[in-house]
């Protein structure tokens, strides 16, 4: 379905010296490339699928910037300290493949999947087969084409065994465990920034510091959770955009509200080291019928009050 003419579609992001955003992290420095042309129209793509029976109008992020020391310790002990094993890394990834995109330094596109309403095979196998792509892709990426071309057979034979009363989960884990030791394998390294319980942490401090007086919802369109993986010479960041939406009493939209969160994980080259971590507020859209005085509200608590 298409969006509405009224409503914004263009999601361009402009530089960091073009916008003042609200962080959640102790740190500076990391850079915001800009999306190539590709992969700016997949994200546009996303982003038009949603059917809106009301009009949004976007506010550019901005205000004070806003500290939260916790994150990169919470988020290196998270990544560090536990293994791929431990984490939900092999649950998650299936149903994660379709939101994930692949990048160089330049934001060129290496990877992506077919997005599901474009995809008419929304089978257990095809998941797999998905997924198994994915973590080809990463492994060529930042581990070259002898690993790659060692896995695409044992990967393949995977997604041959899969049916629709298969575990995923199980199927998946042979995947990553194919892949290496994690001491060994920069791929498994990279698999474990991609799981639920990041986010989760992420959106308890949200919740804690930033949006306390306002209850709020996952945006359950594909929208509403968008990764990329960003793969250059000297690093290798990844990054997890969520969108949450208010919680309209009856259904009433004249009140609604939307803001989107973004997290950035920054690593070595070789993801053995996780350097920098930063959570910030980058959109905000409003009902053009919102009330003034809880916009307000809401620019003051999510924006610092400061509006571009």
């Amino acid at each position: 379905m298409s969006s509405p003419p009224n409503e914004t579609k263009v999601r361009k992001k402009t530089a960091t010296s073009q916008m003042k955003r609200i962080a959640l992290a102790a740190m500076s420095g990391m850079s915001r490339g800009k999306l190539s042309q590709s992969a700016r129209k997949l994200i546009g793509q996303v982003t038009g699928s949603e059917q809106r029976q009301f009009r949004l109008q976007r506010t550019k992020s901005g205000g004070a910037l806003t500290t939260e020391p916790e994150i990169l310790p919470a988020m290196q002990s998270m990544w560090g300290e536990k293994t791929v094993g431990e984490l939900p890394v092999a649950k998650d990834l299936p149903r994660l493949a379709r939101r994930i995109i692949v990048v160089d330094e330049n934001d060129d596109l290496i990877h992506e999947s077919p997005a599901a309403a474009t995809d008419e095979d929304t089978s257990l196998k095809r998941s797999i087969e998905l997924t198994g792509d994915l973590i080809l892709a990463i492994a060529q990426t930042v581990e070259g084409a002898a690993v790659c071309d060692r896995l695409r057979g044992p990967f393949q034979e995977i997604v041959a065994e899969a049916k629709e009363t298969s575990d995923a989960e199980s199927l998946v884990k042979r995947m990553i465990e194919l892949c290496g030791k994690e001491s060994e394998s920069a791929t498994v390294r990279a698999l474990k920034t991609i799981h639920q319980d990041i986010v989760g942490h992420c959106t308890f401090q949200l919740k804690q510091h930033i949006t306390s007086r306002f209850m709020t919802k996952d945006v359950r369109t594909p929208e509403g959770w968008r990764i990329t993986m960003r793969f250059a010479p000297d690093h290798f960041q990844v990054s997890h955009t969520r969108r949450e939406q208010s919680i309209d009493p009856g259904g009433d939209k004249t009140n609604h509200w939307e803001f989107e969160w973004e997290l950035r994980l920054m690593f070595d080259a070789k993801v053995t080291e996780m350097r920098l971590a930063q959570l910030r507020v980058t959109d905000l859209f409003l009902s053009q019928t919102i009330d003034p005085q809880l916009e307000e509200d809401i620019k003051h608590d999510l924006l610092g009050g400061e509006i571009n």
